[in-house]
């Protein structure tokens, strides 16, 4: 994502960062299929197409790849909207301080990253990821969304705006938050027909990236 030339930018006075819902996440989870030897291979693979990839990720019991530096884990899970597809490694001076997650979504794509703060403050990161988004969308019209929160997280900001994409409206959201020493953000674009459930768990993917950087912690 490479928010390194927008840090500082302000966000714009008439664009609103949602606050965190108090939405209660999933307890319950289907039960996840056991990983085939294909998954951790298709991982690797997915580790060596990235440059530095060995440097930033690696394969975690056949099923998920962890970034080094951070703990965030990203899963191969087949029974899910989002298909994991592409490792991000951003050029920083220290390799796997800007990594990404590339996944799939129907007509969509949905990306989690984990960025390395070095001193930044969640506004001005949040700032930078605003403007990112408004330059590659100069005619987005900003509008309400969704940030759940969960009991053991800091609660994510949220921005959300309107978009047209080959004459569709589509969504386009940010989910920001702070984990330790890193930023953890969620971007997701969809086809605005999609509606809420699609909201929905481009809103939830934030916690388990959280949820592993705090574990890796031992917090």
């Amino acid at each position: 994502m490479g928010l390194v030339a927008c840090q500082t930018a302000p966000v714009p006075p008439d664009v609103a960062v949602a606050p965190s819902a108090e939405v209660a996440p999933p307890t319950e989870r289907a039960k996840r299929p056991a990983p085939a030897p294909a998954d951790a291979a298709l991982l690797q693979s997915m580790i060596d197409a990235a440059e530095d990839g060995d440097r930033a990720f690696l394969v975690e019991a056949g099923r998920y790849v962890r970034h080094i530096q951070s703990g965030m884990l990203c899963t191969l899970d087949r029974a899910s909207l989002f298909t994991l597809t592409r490792l991000l490694v951003f050029p920083t001076e220290s390799v796997g301080d800007d990594v990404g997650c590339d996944h799939t979504l129907p007509d969509g794509k949905l990306t989690v990253f984990a960025t390395r703060k070095h001193g930044l403050s969640l506004d001005d990161y949040v700032a930078g990821t605003v403007n990112s988004m408004l330059r590659m969308f100069p005619q987005a019209k900003p509008r309400d969304t969704i940030a759940l929160r969960h009991k053991d997280l800091n609660p994510p900001r949220a921005a959300s705006f309107d978009v047209t994409l080959d004459g569709r409206p589509y969504v386009t959201t940010a989910w920001i938050a702070e984990e330790g020493d890193w930023f953890v953000t969620v971007r997701s674009t969809y086809p605005a027909e999609a509606g809420n459930l699609m909201e929905m768990q481009s809103a939830a993917a934030i916690m388990p990236a959280s949820l592993s950087i705090r574990a890796a912690e031992g917090r």
